[in-house]
């Protein structure tokens, strides 16, 4: 699957999944025993990534930092960080409530999903909300693409992080794509 296509699947996922949340959002229950089933849903979700994540532990990193994410393949979520990283009791998609970049190392936090091809028909392994830490060097791209426009714009590093906090509220989709350990190319769609 090639790149566009993947990134252009994902920007709908993305979407369909946003209109649910907020279509979820919108309703109101007044039956209280459904905030106790969402209650113990989210400690057995909790529980189920924590179990899940334990293999990633032994082979991720962990320092000062955070977690050195090394698996190659696509990493995603959506950036909200009004979520602070936490998912929703149904294990939705994951979400993003910070990124920086210091040196040669992307920092991003909160949960994500990933992927380890480019083959997004096969399940998404969620991640824990924590603090990811990517390698990055002088040819990882920082890229944006408007829903407007097929165009994809390359920025410098400053220039994706200007983006990212003038578009940050705005439930964008992020991708991160990781080859032999390094990022290729961070992408930020727009609306």
């Amino acid at each position: 699957m090639n790149k566009k296509k993947l990134q252009k699947t994902l920007l709908a996922l993305l979407a369909i999944l946003t209109f649910a949340a907020c279509s979820k959002d919108s309703e109101k229950s007044a039956d209280t025993s459904t905030e106790i089933v969402s209650e113990n849903n989210d400690e057995n979700s909790n529980e189920t990534n924590k179990e899940t994540n334990t293999n990633d532990d032994e082979e991720k990193e962990d320092t000062a930092d955070g977690v050195n994410m090394i698996d190659d393949g696509t990493y995603t979520s959506s950036l909200e960080p009004g979520r602070n990283g936490e998912r929703e009791a149904d294990g939705s998609w994951a979400n993003v409530y910070d990124i920086a970049i210091d040196s040669n190392k992307l920092i991003v936090k909160g949960s994500l999903d990933f992927f380890p091809d480019d083959d997004t028909s096969s399940e998404a392994k969620p991640l824990e909300n924590q603090v990811n830490v990517f390698k990055i060097d002088d040819a990882t791209q920082f890229t944006t693409q408007s829903n407007a426009s097929s165009e994809t714009n390359t920025h410098s590093q400053e220039e994706f992080l200007n983006m990212y906090d003038e578009t940050k509220d705005q439930q964008l989709a992020l991708f991160v794509q990781v080859a032999n350990g390094t990022v290729m190319e961070v992408h930020m769609g727009l609306k």
